[in-house]
């Protein structure tokens, strides 16, 4: 078993690895999908809320919430 341990374990250099990555990342890259609402994406990330795909209008807080 160590024989089999030693072979394995330095069978790569980095080049090999970067080179085996990239080629699965660019196989994977050709099933995603694009983001249908990047448009969208910025007003997300503003933390606008969205309720089925429409922009909702700010709700006036609960006077409970003002008091504090």
């Amino acid at each position: 078993m160590r024989l089999r341990t030693d072979k394995t374990r330095y069978c790569y250099t980095g080049k090999t690895v970067l080179a085996m990555v990239f080629q699965l990342l660019r196989n994977a890259a050709k099933k995603w999908r694009i983001l249908g609402g990047a448009k969208l994406l910025a007003e997300v990330v503003l933390a606008i809320k969205f309720v089925d795909g429409i922009q909702q209008e700010d709700a006036p807080l609960p006077d409970a919430v003002h008091n504090i």
